[in-house]
């Protein structure tokens, strides 16, 4: 696979994001960062940034592929998840307006291409994400939504260079 890969790791008060290039069987960070999104704002405002935020990125860009992480609830909090679901449409509807082939990758098989254990934690992510781009400590500057967002892109790489991952 050649090309661009945007990893996105959704959020209503910020959204990480990653830029992969992909070229001869490698993957390069392009760019890494998140969508704050100011707070005190109606939802429709703050929904509407995330949007023209999320365009400005993929125009940027032009990415083959925007990975999303597969969306998962919790139960002893499902108003976050009912506003978390407004701000991943948004992305999936801006994702899709790009151009760009979007799939979706659940949390586990991510961390399994990343770390080789479905069950490894955030930090552990951020540790081999570190590495392998180099980014030693200074990755600790940035919130776990942006390490997070790279995993996602680079598990995608991975799983599509080794397994064939169908598209969705």
């Amino acid at each position: 696979m050649e090309g661009i890969v945007v990893g996105i790791d959704p959020g209503i008060r910020q959204t990480g994001y990653a830029v992969l290039r992909v070229h001869s069987r490698r993957c390069y960070l392009e760019d890494k960062g998140v969508f704050k999104i100011p707070s005190g704002k109606s939802l429709s405002w703050r929904l509407n940034f995330l949007y023209e935020s999320a365009c400005e990125l993929f125009s940027s860009y032009r990415p083959a592929v925007v990975v999303f992480e597969s969306i998962y609830s919790h139960r002893q909090h499902p108003y976050t998840s009912v506003i978390m679901g407004h701000a991943r449409g948004i992305l999936l509807l801006s994702a899709q307006r790009s151009g760009a082939r979007v799939s979706e990758i659940s949390p586990a098989r991510i961390k399994r291409a990343i770390t080789g254990r479905g069950n490894a934690s955030k930090e552990q992510v951020r540790g081999v994400i570190a590495q392998m781009y180099s980014l030693g400590e200074g990755i600790k500057d940035h919130p776990l939504d942006v390490s997070d967002a790279i995993a996602v892109a680079t598990g995608y790489v991975f799983m599509k260079a080794r397994h064939g991952l169908v598209e969705g």
